[in-house]
């Protein structure tokens, strides 16, 4: 996790160990009216037994905690949801 001005930042690893390069859509869902959670890449490509970084950023408005949820989806993966599909929550603090 890194600190600016321009709010909090921390890098998440997305890992393909796959023999085929994979396309992966990723999206935040901001719980609150206000976008306080963004990612700097809406889509990656990740060649075979490769891996790419996703920065999150946290930019509190108030001073309350914010809920959010990250989701990463590989495009054409195989049927089974669990094999294509990386989820999970996201929570800040605003000071």
């Amino acid at each position: 996790m890194s600190k600016s001005v321009n709010g909090i930042q921390e890098r998440i690893k997305i890992v393909n160990s796959n023999k085929i390069p994979c396309k992966v859509n990723l999206k935040i869902e901001n719980k609150e009216k206000e976008a306080v959670f963004s990612a700097d890449v809406t889509q990656l490509t990740i060649n075979a037994h490769e891996f790419a970084y996703v920065k999150i950023q946290f930019f509190p408005k108030n001073m309350q905690t914010y809920n959010g949820i990250f989701e990463a989806n590989v495009v054409d993966g195989d049927g089974d949801i669990a094999h294509r599909t990386l989820r999970f929550n996201l929570k800040g603090q605003g000071t």
